[in-house]
């Protein structure tokens, strides 16, 4: 202790301290340790830090900056999940924006406060603007910009831009809509690829289909006008310079400019003949004639029906009449019909033919049969009567080849199909010739210029001689003189046999 002259006590030392060694320094001094508890700042700054590496940061006991799991990145009170699974490469930016919809899902971006905060999520969507997705659970591939867009969209694959943007039907579950514009909406709760763009020109984009002012089109292009009067307007072309050329009225009437080239027929009556120069005549409403039509060309009437003289020639719903107004099938003719040359039916009914048998007054076969002399025939060639019969006359070759019935000198049976008549007999089998059993009266004479016992012999009965054998053939004095061959057959007369291909 120095005391001055006055006895005033004074102590002032001054130096730059380089000497000192064992001296406890001023402040916090925290220098190089691991801490054992919190460290509070009491209001207090952190400057000049060289890094700060920590799991989260946390604002008046709230964290709002924190990346976990695989490469997520939230930011903002309640924006990230309480604990696992994260899942993958989310981002969340905003007081409770959907850190709950990243939940093990991944490639996720929400901003805004509120965005995509309630439920569960999907993957792969961007979701920009407060409470932007905010209210159900979120789809996955969406994209929705503004605040409250798709507030109460649960789909996948929609894309919603504008404030209220596809709001309006509570918790939807429709899918690949477009929705632009504020306050823009869906037509229904499950309504899918619609679009609405300001809510004036609407879409069906699975049926290709745009309405204008109206949300269910029934065209490619269906215009609603903007009133009902004559004076109002649906649609109006302009050309390039701005100028209406054409306009069609909210009553369906069409404006067209016309112009005053070319034929210009307008409304009038002709006073020479009109030459089409080989061009067509399109759209007439009726072409009424007082005399011939002629010509080389066509015509063609592009409607259901059509008459020549009444019910003389009718060509309606696709069928024709002669003769009847009202024909019944694809040709309706009311009275007879000449046919002066071949007529050739080509339809499932001749296809039906095939494999019948019938009888003709020549040598030959005309088209479309072959003479039924059981021959070889290619299967390929005569498919259809091949499906027919098969191989029931024969298999030709055994590969490429059928053959033919051979009816030849034969006479045709009925086939007995269960009657009894002719049992055991199948399509296509034949029969040897038959005599039905019978018998034939005769009378017993005795030769009296035998001696002795013999048995009598026996002469068929009638006036007879002794020398008349049982063989010989006798008449019964009304048919003439009896036939003799090696069959027994009725009258007969020999046609031609064809088999129908």
């Amino acid at each position: 202790m120095w005391v001055a002259s006055d006895g005033v006590h004074a102590t002032k030392f001054t130096g730059d301290g380089s000497g000192l060694t064992n001296v406890s320094g001023t402040g916090d001094n925290l220098g190089s340790h691991v801490a054992t508890k919190t460290l509070d700042m009491a209001g207090y700054d952190i400057n000049a830090a060289g890094g700060i590496s920590a799991t989260g940061y946390k604002q008046s006991g709230e964290t709002i900056l924190i990346v976990e799991g695989d490469e997520n990145f939230y930011s903002g009170i309640g924006a990230s999940p309480d604990g696992p699974p994260y899942g993958s490469a989310n981002t969340s930016i905003g007081n409770d924006s959907g850190g709950w919809a990243t939940v093990g899902r991944e490639y996720n971006s929400f901003f805004g406060y509120g965005a995509a905060y309630s439920g569960t999520g999907g993957d792969e969507n961007t979701i920009l603007g407060a409470v932007a997705a905010g209210l159900s659970g979120i789809g996955s591939g969406n994209t929705m910009i503004g605040a409250w867009a798709g507030w109460d969209s649960s789909g996948d694959g929609n894309i919603f831009i504008g404030n209220n943007a596809g709001t309006g039907v509570r918790y939807a579950t429709s899918d690949n809509n477009i929705m632009i514009g504020n306050n823009t909406h869906m037509s229904s709760y499950d309504a899918s690829y619609k679009l609405n763009i300001g809510n004036l020109l609407y879409g069906d984009m699975a049926a290709y289909s745009i309405g204008i002012g109206t949300e269910t089109p029934m065209a490619a292009l269906d215009v609603v006008s903007t009133g009902t009067a004559s004076n109002v307007y649906a649609q109006i072309w302009r050309n390039g310079t701005g100028v209406v050329v054409a306009s069609m009225t909210s009553q369906g009437t069409l404006f067209a400019t016309l112009g005053t080239s070319g034929d210009n027929l307008g409304n009038h009556t002709a006073t020479q003949a009109l030459n089409m120069g080989g061009f067509n005549l399109n759209n007439a409403g009726a072409i009424t004639s007082v005399s011939t039509i002629t010509g080389y060309s066509t015509m063609t009437v592009l409607g259901s029906a059509f008459s020549v003289g009444g019910s003389t020639l009718v060509v309606v719903n696709g069928r024709v009449g002669i003769s009847s107004a009202a024909p019944v099938a694809q040709l309706g003719v009311q009275g007879e019909a000449v046919i002066s040359s071949t007529l050739t039916v080509q339809s499932i009914m001749a296809d039906n033919l095939v494999g019948g048998i019938m009888y003709f007054a020549k040598s030959s076969c005309p088209n479309g049969f072959l003479k039924a002399n059981g021959a070889a025939v290619s299967r390929t060639t005569y498919s259809k009567l091949y499906d027919a019969i098969g191989v029931t006359f024969g298999s030709g070759d055994g590969s490429t080849t059928f053959n033919l019935p051979d009816i030849r000198g034969e006479f045709l049976r009925g086939y007995d199909d269960g009657r009894g008549v002719d049992s055991g007999r199948s399509i296509g089998t034949s029969q040897s010739d038959a005599f039905q059993g019978h018998r034939h009266r005769t009378t017993k004479r005795y030769n009296s210029a035998i001696s002795g016992t013999i048995g009598p012999v026996y002469r068929p009965d009638g006036s007879i001689s002794d020398d008349t054998l049982l063989t010989d053939p006798i008449s019964d004095g009304v048919n003439g003189t009896p036939r003799v061959a090696s069959e027994t057959r009725p009258r007969n007369i020999a046609l031609m046999g064809c088999i129908k291909y």
